[in-house]
């Protein structure tokens, strides 16, 4: 079972109302199950606590869950494998490389600009 499979169960457990089929809670829920399993590679326990998660006929509701590490430790391997795939989510691509490559040329260009300016 995946921590994102076991947060949709107990929360399904707690309040009857399942998760799955919401698409913005199911992003919620990966994220702060991405979250937990790095955290957990740390601490014995950690907190899943996203507030209104969805709301129903009553008002909002929140998911608070605590996790300990050993409640399913042997099927992790890969974090990003085992949370994305089986629900399908493409994880976003970061452009932090790239904004980081572009800020360091033009840094360059910058300082090699002012100093060919000082040096003439």
């Amino acid at each position: 079972m995946e921590l994102v499979d076991y947060i949709l169960k107990k929360y399904f457990e707690e309040t009857s109302i399942d998760l799955s089929g919401d698409e913005q809670a199911m992003y919620r829920i990966n994220e702060a199950a991405e979250a937990a399993l790095k955290e957990l590679k740390l601490k014995r326990t950690t907190e899943i606590n996203l507030p209104f998660i969805t709301a129903d006929k009553s008002g909002p509701k929140h998911l608070s869950l605590t996790i300990s590490n050993t409640w399913n430790k042997s099927d992790f391997t890969d974090t990003d494998d085992l949370i994305f795939q089986k629900h399908r989510l493409h994880k976003p691509k970061s452009n932090n490389y790239f904004l980081f490559v572009l800020i360091l040329l033009l840094t360059i260009t910058i300082i090699s600009g002012l100093l060919i300016f000082l040096m003439s």
